[in-house]
């Protein structure tokens, strides 16, 4: 019996979590190596936990009282802000990996709950490029089915992933970017999946802010096999990471959406893949796809 193994480890695990392929094809997780056959190891470092999301908070400051936001996501982030004891209401579009302070010195005692906070990744001012055609996510000149397309039924039914993509991948298989850009925020410390409810936030994934605006998400990837880091630019066909099935996931496939803010909203939007020749081509269930 021949096994396959890679050794995780990092600040977000527990000590180090071996994951291994046994003689049927099937993939474990475990904090103990397998004890028959021989096993390859290597080693990944896994990145922090869930990134922090965007907030407002009450802090002290030289005595006094401060209400300041935080984005933390390399990305515009629109934010939408009340504070019913001060009468204070806001709605703004926030910069990248910024603070800024929105009320200072005051007196009146501010609790968590008076505090009404909402927000959107993305500018809504943004004007997506229709006509952008887009690589497809995966290793050059290797062909792999799209599992789920445009609307599909099992998860492809609200707005954020109405256009997305499913596409069936072995673990551990490379994820290539589709298109350029800023890596806005990773997760990249969870290691299992399954179709309750529970995993729906738990996916690692990678989002990647477009020049135009628009964000593309991969996500379901393999604990440790994320390979950029928030605030690295990349281009059109890097790897990026490893294909998984982490999260809200019922087998190893990439889920891939291209989404954009409309105003408070997280939308997905219709796109295509460019095939091999240049021209486009609209992604269907049972499409072999192949990686540019």
């Amino acid at each position: 019996m021949c096994w396959l193994a890679v050794v995780l480890a990092g600040h977000a695990l527990a000590g180090t979590v071996y994951r291994y392929k046994d003689a049927q094809g099937r993939w474990h997780f475990s904090d103990h190596p397998p004890r028959d056959g021989t096993f390859q190891a290597e080693h990944l470092e896994t990145q922090s936990a869930a990134p922090k999301a965007p907030l407002v908070q009450v802090t002290a400051r030289d005595g006094q009282r401060v209400l300041e936001a935080i984005n933390p996501w390399f990305g515009p982030v629109e934010m939408q802000l009340e504070v019913k004891p001060l009468g204070l209401r806001r709605h703004w579009v926030m910069e990248p990996d910024s603070r800024e302070e929105i009320l200072s010195r005051f007196s009146q005692r501010v609790s968590k709950e008076d505090i009404v906070f909402h927000w959107v990744v993305g500018d809504p001012a943004a004007r997506p490029d229709t006509g952008r055609l887009y690589r497809p996510p995966l290793p050059p000149l290797q062909y792999f089915t799209i599992s789920q397309s445009f609307n599909g039924r099992f998860s492809h039914f609200q707005e954020p992933s109405r256009y997305a993509v499913d596409i069936a991948l072995p673990v551990g298989t490379p994820i290539h970017a589709a298109r350029g850009g800023v890596v806005m925020a990773v997760r990249d410390d969870y290691a299992i999946g399954s179709a309750r409810g529970y995993f729906l936030d738990k996916a690692n994934y990678v989002r990647i802010l477009h020049d135009d605006g628009t964000i593309a998400l991969y996500a379901h990837l393999l604990l440790g096999g994320v390979e950029v880091k928030p605030g690295e630019r990349v281009r059109s066909g890097q790897r990026i990471a490893r294909s998984g099935s982490t999260g809200y996931s019922t087998g190893p496939h990439l889920h891939f959406v291209i989404q954009r803010n409309t105003g408070m909203k997280l939308r997905s939007v219709p796109f295509q893949f460019r095939w091999p020749d240049g021209s486009a081509v609209t992604p269907i269930p049972r499409m072999r796809l192949r990686g540019g």
